[in-house]
């Protein structure tokens, strides 16, 4: 039996950060170059954190991520703070593009796939 990651079981609880609380240090960083209006990608999200902080801030966001624990507590999140995120489980290694996003994050998901995986995501979100 495969033992499941750490964060499966945080994702169950609305009162846990699982990677912490708030943005990531990098994005709250670079936020102020960011336009309220723009239209937000971010892979790999897991329960939410950059991707509620943005959706906060008025931008369009869009998010995905491998796990439906993870993806549950963003939908809960944003329910209870009255936030819109379009979210939804998605492979990353089976995404495909069907619109162009001003900014699209990644934050700690890369890792976890192959790097041939993750150098064909990249080369997609460049076209």
């Amino acid at each position: 039996m495969t033992e499941k990651p750490f964060w499966e079981t945080t994702y169950q609880d609305d009162t846990v950060s699982s990677f912490g609380k708030g943005p990531t240090r990098d994005l709250a960083a670079m936020r102020h170059r960011f336009e309220l209006s723009r239209s937000v990608l971010d892979v790999g999200c897991g329960e939410g954190r950059n991707s509620l902080f943005l959706a906060e801030k008025g931008m369009h966001v869009d998010a995905f991520d491998v796990s439906e624990a993870g993806i549950a507590k963003l939908k809960r999140l944003a329910d209870k703070a009255g936030i819109t995120v379009n979210a939804w489980v998605q492979d990353l290694t089976k995404f495909h593009f069907k619109r162009t996003y001003d900014v699209i994050l990644s934050n700690g998901v890369l890792h976890l796939v192959t790097r041939e995986q993750w150098q064909e995501f990249i080369a997609k979100m460049k076209a």
